[in-house]
């Protein structure tokens, strides 16, 4: 999936195939707003390529991300921004 795509962090849950079964748990990005029918296509993490995937077999975590900053206030010194995910089990 592109990273302008915008997507969805989300884990894969409930497949009940032989391919899908190593797949079930694993975090994956959804991209929900290209939906074919039912399904949507799902970059699983450590598996190549997009599978398609029905809605009821995503777990979509909510979008947490921030974004901080760190500096010393000084001019001559850049601050530097990042993104970070907050997730809590």
């Amino acid at each position: 999936m592109s990273s302008t795509v915008p997507s969805s962090i989300c884990r894969v849950v409930g497949l009940t195939s032989d391919v899908g079964k190593k797949r079930n748990g694993s975090a994956a990005r959804a991209n929900l707003a290209a939906a074919t029918g039912e399904r949507h296509p799902v970059c699983v993490h450590g598996f190549l390529g997009p599978m398609s995937i029905k809605v009821t077999n995503i777990e979509v975590f909510p979008d947490v991300s921030r974004t901080f900053s760190v500096g010393i206030r000084r001019e001559t010194i850049l601050d530097k921004e990042f993104n970070a995910a907050l997730v809590s089990r």
